[in-house]
């Protein structure tokens, strides 16, 4: 068994500071874990301890079946506006969250596969909960206005308060490209 130490940090907050590097392989799994703790102490890692994670695999094993890896994946994250950013936090759920620069905190939190964005109206879709959202996250009251799984009724929502006819749904990939990386297994 080969034993990998990695650096591989997400910071939900802000995209930019997330870092994943390829430490060091070791031989036993004892030496690992000293190479992880020695890492630790380190300034680039301190506070970060829970990043470093020792991945194990077998010597002379197929460990990528499928090829050469080409570069690496990040969960999705899209600029929705100015100060709306939303980003899947995992293989389900998406946040979107408001950063006026004052305060820091997430508008919804929920599974969700599509999107649309109109202005500052953020309207959200899920196939597997059957649900439709529409986020204006300008109201002071509630950012939710409409929760609901009934088309017609969303529709008629989005016309009656927004004068929306139709949008165009755009999909949340599961991951999207990092940084190429070509060559590389």
């Amino acid at each position: 068994m080969l034993y990998e130490l990695i650096f591989d940090y997400w910071d939900e907050d802000d995209p930019n500071k997330d870092d994943t590097i390829f430490i060091a392989v070791y031989s036993s799994y004892e030496l690992a874990e000293r190479g992880r703790k020695k890492f630790a102490k380190q300034p680039r890692f301190k506070g970060k301890e829970e990043a470093l994670e020792i991945w194990e695999y077998e010597v002379n094993d197929k460990g990528w079946p499928e090829g050469f890896r080409q570069g690496l994946y990040e969960y999705f994250v899209a600029q929705l506006t100015d100060d709306l950013i939303m980003k899947k936090i995992d293989d389900n759920d998406v946040r979107i969250k408001l950063d006026d620069g004052t305060n820091k905190y997430y508008i919804f939190e929920g599974e969700v596969e599509f999107y649309a964005v109109s202005g500052r109206i953020i309207l959200l879709k899920s196939e597997k909960t059957g649900k439709f959202y529409c986020i204006d996250p300008d109201h002071k009251t509630k950012k939710i206005r409409i929760e609901t799984k009934d088309k017609e009724e969303f529709s008629a929502y989005l016309k009656q308060n927004y004068g929306m006819d139709s949008c165009a749904w755009t999909e949340i990939e599961q991951y999207v490209l990092k940084k190429d990386l070509p060559g590389w297994c």
